[in-house]
Protein backbone atom coordinates (compact mmCIF):
# COMPACT_ATOMS: atom_id res chain seq x y z
CA UNK A 1 0.00 0.00 0.00
CA UNK A 2 2.91 2.33 0.80
CA UNK A 3 4.35 1.95 -2.72
CA UNK A 4 0.99 2.62 -4.36
CA UNK A 5 0.52 5.83 -2.33
CA UNK A 6 4.05 6.96 -3.14
CA UNK A 7 3.53 6.23 -6.84
CA UNK A 8 0.29 8.23 -6.92
CA UNK A 9 1.94 11.13 -5.14
CA UNK A 10 4.74 11.26 -7.69
CA UNK A 11 2.26 11.15 -10.58
CA UNK A 12 0.14 13.93 -9.13
CA UNK A 13 3.00 16.37 -8.51
CA UNK A 14 3.16 19.17 -11.10
CA UNK A 15 5.85 18.87 -13.70
CA UNK A 16 8.38 21.61 -14.31
CA UNK A 17 10.08 24.21 -12.20
CA UNK A 18 7.68 26.42 -10.23
CA UNK A 19 10.07 29.37 -10.49
CA UNK A 20 9.50 29.51 -14.25
CA UNK A 21 6.12 31.14 -13.69
CA UNK A 22 5.49 34.71 -12.52
CA UNK A 23 2.77 35.96 -10.18
CA UNK A 24 -0.05 35.65 -12.72
CA UNK A 25 0.75 32.19 -14.02
CA UNK A 26 2.48 33.11 -17.26
CA UNK A 27 5.92 31.86 -18.19
CA UNK A 28 8.66 34.32 -17.42
CA UNK A 29 10.15 35.58 -20.67
CA UNK A 30 13.28 36.99 -19.05
CA UNK A 31 14.35 40.41 -17.86
CA UNK A 32 14.68 41.87 -21.36
CA UNK A 33 10.96 41.77 -22.13
CA UNK A 34 8.98 45.00 -22.16
CA UNK A 35 5.61 43.29 -22.02
CA UNK A 36 5.78 42.18 -18.39
CA UNK A 37 2.25 41.81 -17.05
CA UNK A 38 1.54 43.21 -13.60
CA UNK A 39 -1.42 43.16 -11.25
CA UNK A 40 -4.27 45.48 -12.31
CA UNK A 41 -6.06 45.21 -8.96
CA UNK A 42 -3.32 47.34 -7.41
CA UNK A 43 -3.70 50.09 -10.05
CA UNK A 44 -0.46 49.27 -11.81
CA UNK A 45 0.19 49.69 -15.50
CA UNK A 46 -0.30 46.70 -17.75
CA UNK A 47 3.12 46.92 -19.39
CA UNK A 48 6.50 48.36 -18.62
CA UNK A 49 6.48 49.90 -22.11
CA UNK A 50 3.23 51.74 -21.31
CA UNK A 51 4.66 53.15 -18.06
CA UNK A 52 7.93 54.22 -19.69
CA UNK A 53 6.11 55.98 -22.54
CA UNK A 54 4.29 58.09 -19.95
CA UNK A 55 7.33 59.47 -18.12
CA UNK A 56 5.93 63.01 -18.58
CA UNK A 57 2.58 64.15 -19.88
CA UNK A 58 1.06 67.60 -20.41
CA UNK A 59 -2.64 68.42 -20.30
CA UNK A 60 -4.44 71.71 -21.11
CA UNK A 61 -7.85 73.31 -20.88
CA UNK A 62 -8.73 76.75 -22.25
CA UNK A 63 -11.90 78.79 -22.52
CA UNK A 64 -12.70 82.54 -22.50
CA UNK A 65 -12.08 82.98 -18.77
CA UNK A 66 -9.82 80.14 -17.65
CA UNK A 67 -6.63 78.47 -18.81
CA UNK A 68 -5.20 75.41 -17.04
CA UNK A 69 -2.03 73.42 -17.68
CA UNK A 70 -1.16 70.21 -15.85
CA UNK A 71 2.27 68.62 -16.06
CA UNK A 72 2.46 65.04 -14.79
CA UNK A 73 5.60 62.98 -14.23
CA UNK A 74 5.07 59.33 -13.32
CA UNK A 75 7.26 58.39 -10.35
CA UNK A 76 5.83 54.90 -10.02
CA UNK A 77 2.62 53.06 -10.75
CA UNK A 78 1.15 54.46 -7.53
CA UNK A 79 2.33 58.08 -7.51
CA UNK A 80 2.88 61.08 -9.72
CA UNK A 81 4.64 64.38 -9.41
CA UNK A 82 2.50 67.20 -10.79
CA UNK A 83 2.46 70.93 -11.43
CA UNK A 84 -0.84 72.67 -12.10
CA UNK A 85 -1.04 76.24 -13.36
CA UNK A 86 -4.43 77.91 -13.44
CA UNK A 87 -4.93 81.37 -14.99
CA UNK A 88 -8.14 83.34 -14.43
CA UNK A 89 -8.16 85.58 -17.50
CA UNK A 90 -10.89 87.94 -16.25
CA UNK A 91 -9.10 88.67 -12.95
CA UNK A 92 -5.59 88.38 -14.40
CA UNK A 93 -4.66 86.00 -11.58
CA UNK A 94 -2.31 83.02 -11.94
CA UNK A 95 -2.15 80.23 -9.35
CA UNK A 96 0.27 77.31 -9.09
CA UNK A 97 -0.08 74.03 -7.25
CA UNK A 98 2.60 71.34 -7.21
CA UNK A 99 3.37 68.20 -5.27
CA UNK A 100 3.27 64.42 -5.14
CA UNK A 101 -0.13 62.75 -5.56
CA UNK A 102 -0.72 59.11 -4.68
CA UNK A 103 -3.26 56.40 -5.40
CA UNK A 104 -4.92 55.33 -2.17
CA UNK A 105 -4.35 51.76 -1.04
CA UNK A 106 -7.00 49.32 -2.29
CA UNK A 107 -8.60 51.90 -4.60
CA UNK A 108 -9.50 50.63 -8.04
CA UNK A 109 -10.21 52.66 -11.16
CA UNK A 110 -13.15 55.10 -11.02
CA UNK A 111 -15.50 56.22 -13.76
CA UNK A 112 -15.63 59.82 -14.93
CA UNK A 113 -17.45 61.62 -17.74
CA UNK A 114 -15.93 63.84 -20.42
CA UNK A 115 -17.45 67.08 -21.81
CA UNK A 116 -19.52 65.13 -24.35
CA UNK A 117 -21.02 62.89 -21.67
CA UNK A 118 -19.00 59.76 -22.47
CA UNK A 119 -17.80 57.71 -19.51
CA UNK A 120 -14.24 56.47 -19.14
CA UNK A 121 -12.22 54.70 -16.45
CA UNK A 122 -9.64 56.74 -14.55
CA UNK A 123 -6.80 56.27 -12.11
CA UNK A 124 -7.24 58.70 -9.20
CA UNK A 125 -4.24 60.32 -7.54
CA UNK A 126 -4.80 62.30 -4.29
CA UNK A 127 -2.97 65.31 -2.90
CA UNK A 128 -3.84 67.24 0.28
CA UNK A 129 -2.79 70.78 1.15
CA UNK A 130 -4.13 72.64 4.18
CA UNK A 131 -7.81 71.67 4.42
CA UNK A 132 -8.24 70.88 0.71
CA UNK A 133 -7.91 67.50 -0.93
CA UNK A 134 -7.36 67.38 -4.66
CA UNK A 135 -7.98 64.36 -6.84
CA UNK A 136 -6.30 64.17 -10.21
CA UNK A 137 -8.16 61.75 -12.45
CA UNK A 138 -6.27 60.49 -15.51
CA UNK A 139 -7.80 58.35 -18.24
CA UNK A 140 -6.80 54.75 -17.49
CA UNK A 141 -6.69 53.45 -21.05
CA UNK A 142 -5.55 56.27 -23.35
CA UNK A 143 -4.03 58.73 -20.84
CA UNK A 144 -5.36 61.55 -23.06
CA UNK A 145 -7.75 63.17 -20.55
CA UNK A 146 -7.37 64.53 -17.02
CA UNK A 147 -9.62 66.24 -14.47
CA UNK A 148 -8.92 67.91 -11.16
CA UNK A 149 -11.49 67.81 -8.36
CA UNK A 150 -11.20 69.54 -5.00
CA UNK A 151 -13.11 69.28 -1.74
CA UNK A 152 -12.78 69.79 1.98
CA UNK A 153 -11.53 66.85 3.98
CA UNK A 154 -15.09 66.10 5.10
CA UNK A 155 -16.05 65.66 1.40
CA UNK A 156 -19.27 67.59 2.10
CA UNK A 157 -18.20 71.00 0.83
CA UNK A 158 -15.95 72.24 -1.92
CA UNK A 159 -12.93 74.18 -0.73
CA UNK A 160 -12.23 77.54 -2.25
CA UNK A 161 -9.26 77.48 -4.58
CA UNK A 162 -8.57 78.13 -8.23
CA UNK A 163 -7.64 74.61 -9.20
CA UNK A 164 -10.79 72.56 -9.88
CA UNK A 165 -11.36 71.67 -13.53
CA UNK A 166 -14.09 73.50 -15.37
CA UNK A 167 -13.76 70.99 -18.18
CA UNK A 168 -11.62 68.07 -19.23
CA UNK A 169 -7.92 68.81 -19.70
CA UNK A 170 -6.70 67.21 -22.94
CA UNK A 171 -3.23 65.78 -23.46
CA UNK A 172 -0.95 67.97 -25.60
CA UNK A 173 2.59 67.81 -26.90
CA UNK A 174 5.17 69.55 -24.74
Amino acid sequence: MYWISLSLLILLLPCGNLEEKNNIGQKNRGPDTISKMVNLSTNTFTTVKERDSLASAFYEYKNDTLSQRLEVTYISDQQISFKLTSVNKTKGKMSNLAGIAKVRANDGPEMDVDDEGYGYATYVYYFTRDNCTFSIKIDKDTKDKAKIHQYNRDRLHYCSSNFASVGVLRRVKK
